[in-house]
């Protein structure tokens, strides 16, 4: 059965001009040449110290305007750094959110990362009327992107995009963008201090987001998201031998390595 999300109070922003290309290029991680038109591709805006200050999905159209698509939570943060860059170049910002169509997260075949559904694949799409299938609500869908190792988008603000295992969404070789440096570093030289984990306890028990991580008495790692017994955490890199890692004094069930991270850096 298909099922969907609403996502309608999401950000929507839609840029146009002659030089939007160049305008977005020398801002945010991805390069917006390899989008093709109709495809989505995540993407950020960073920090000078190579934070995540935002997470959004980009697309173009067929008229060469570009979209993106941004959780509420980020959405002051999005808004300032594409004002705050635009300048005097020739670039139209519109915030659409409510000029369009209601809009859904959807079934798609396309894989999109960071937007999945347990085994399928999500995709963005407006529409007057609900989609057919079964209506997952917000809260929901958050607990199934955890359940299944993915770190919701509103939870990676502040944090290194490569320790967070969404390299995915850096483009290095596309020239110059705000907190390319510093992330460009880390790449290079391939010391993350820390990575993204899916932990699990047993289904009886539940974990307290504030709780730490530890081998016995010393702190390893923190929770970052969690939903009953199951969460993302991370974990220090020197960490290499995890059974005896505890999580509120009980025993952890299952853990693995979650994210897209430089090849070289997988151990």
């Amino acid at each position: 059965m298909n099922s969907w999300v609403n996502i309608s109070d999401w950000l929507e922003i839609k840029i146009s001009g002659s030089q939007t290309i160049q305008y977005l290029n020398g801002i945010i991680t991805r390069d917006i040449t390899l989008i093709n038109n109709n495809e989505f591709a995540r993407s950020a805006f960073l920090t000078h110290k190579g934070k995540i200050k935002s997470v959004f999905w980009v697309t173009k159209n067929q008229q060469n305007e570009v979209l993106l698509f941004c959780h509420p939570m980020m959405k002051n943060n999005l808004i300032e750094d594409l004002l705050k860059y635009k300048l005097n170049m020739d670039v139209k910002l519109e915030d659409v959110s409510s000029d369009t169509d209601n809009l859904y997260l959807v079934n798609s075949d396309k894989l999109i990362q960071g937007l999945s559904l347990g085994d399928s694949h999500l995709i963005f799409k407006h529409s007057k009327n609900k989609p057919k299938g079964n209506e997952i609500d917000k809260f929901k869908f958050d607990s199934i992107l955890i359940q299944n190792g993915f770190l919701p988008s509103q939870f990676m603000i502040d944090l290194n995009p490569i320790e967070t295992g969404v390299f995915d969404m850096i483009d290095l070789d596309k020239g110059c963008f705000l907190g390319q440096e510093p992330v460009s570093r880390m790449y290079h030289r391939g010391n993350p201090r820390k990575y993204l984990y899916h932990l699990q306890i047993d289904p009886d028990q539940s974990i307290d987001k504030n709780s730490p991580i530890k081998i016995g008495n010393d702190i390893i790692g923190n929770i970052i998201a969690v939903h009953q017994n199951h969460a993302i955490g991370f974990i220090n890199r020197q960490v290499n031998e995890f059974n005896n890692i505890q999580i509120s004094n009980q025993k952890l069930s299952y853990i693995s390595k979650v994210g897209n991270y430089p090849i070289y850096n997988r151990k």
